[in-house]
């Protein structure tokens, strides 16, 4: 029970971590207008999982 929950804690950790190196990769980035990061922002924070799989899917085009 308890290699379960420190696997949960650091999987939860590493997902936060991901998603704070999205938010500072779309705000740092000359690609995007500021109008777009701000969707893009508040898609990421209100929806933080499909968020940053959609972010690196379509505007870092990671997969084509």
């Amino acid at each position: 029970m308890l290699l379960v929950s420190l696997f949960n804690g650091l999987l939860g950790l590493v997902w936060l971590v991901l998603v704070v190196y999205t938010l500072y990769v779309m705000l740092t980035g000359k690609k995007t207008k500021n109008l777009n990061k701000l969707i893009w922002l508040l898609i990421i924070v209100f929806l933080p999982y499909l968020g940053v799989i959609l972010y690196w899917i379509f505007e870092k085009k990671i997969l084509g």
